[in-house]
């Protein structure tokens, strides 16, 4: 793997302070399946079908799309469609408590919280961002050495390219131990290869696309960033339309 790409991801968590975007996700279902099932005697795979064989029938095709508005160290807001032009939920916080508001069950929940001043330094993102922003605005996931894997995953810059105005490092991605690996992330897919952008001045994910033979069917991209932004004082607090039912979560 290239040093300085390495470098770049490690260190992308830490390269700034507020930032504002958009992450698109778009998934073939039946495509992603077909991938998984070629790996069917890995334990770990064939649990995650049956997962989806329980979760009943689903669209072929899914979207999400998340709104993402962060203040280092720990004030943040995520508005959530699914589809893309469909309001799921807004979660948000700040050091002192995290809130959730479904808008289809008119309610909202609010949960106390506190943490160490230094504290966001090692928990990065991981517990209070989805899944998927967290791994794009902390690659180094990339790195990990994986339970069941033999290999780590494969990196290789192969060109630049430019992601929603910002250049990029083109990375192609090779994973060649899904017989026994076990799935561990949100944005990598189980499949044959993968196309990752890296933003060079940040190191943050700008794209990652997951192929079966050549065909891409599972593609995260970040739109609309902003870096440096200023939010107003109460701008992570929670605010919801009347007729909201607020409460503590056990409530």
């Amino acid at each position: 793997m290239d040093v300085l790409l390495e470098s770049t991801l490690r260190s992308a968590a830490d390269r700034f302070e507020s930032i504002r975007l958009a992450l698109y996700h778009r998934e073939d279902r039946k495509i992603f399946v077909e991938a998984m099932r070629r790996f069917v005697s890995n334990p770990a795979v064939r649990a995650a079908l049956d997962g989806q064989r329980r979760a009943g029938p689903s669209p072929r095709l899914i979207e999400h799309l998340w709104m993402v508005e962060i203040s280092r160290p720990y004030s943040w807001r995520v508005s959530h469609y699914s589809p893309q032009d469909q309001l799921v939920g807004v979660s948000g916080g700040d050091p002192s408590e995290y809130w959730q508001w479904k808008p289809r069950a008119h309610r909202a929940y609010v949960h106390q919280q506190s943490y160490p001043d230094d504290d966001w330094k090692d928990r990065r993102f991981l517990g209070w961002l989805p899944p998927a922003v967290a791994e794009f605005l902390d690659p180094s996931f990339l790195l990990r050495r994986v339970e069941g894997s033999r290999s780590q995953l494969t990196l290789d810059v192969v060109s630049g390219s430019v992601v929603s105005g910002r250049a990029a490092h083109e990375v192609r991605g090779s994973i060649f131990d899904w017989d026994s690996r076990v799935p561990w992330s949100e944005t990598i897919r189980v499949g044959s290869a993968y196309r990752i952008d890296v933003d060079q001045s940040l190191g943050i994910l700008l794209r990652v696309g997951s192929c079966l033979d050549d065909v891409e069917f599972s593609t995260y991209q970040i739109f609309d960033i902003e870096l440096g932004v200023t939010f107003s004082q109460n701008h992570f607090g929670l605010h919801v339309p009347p007729g909201t039912t607020v409460s503590a979560p056990n409530a």
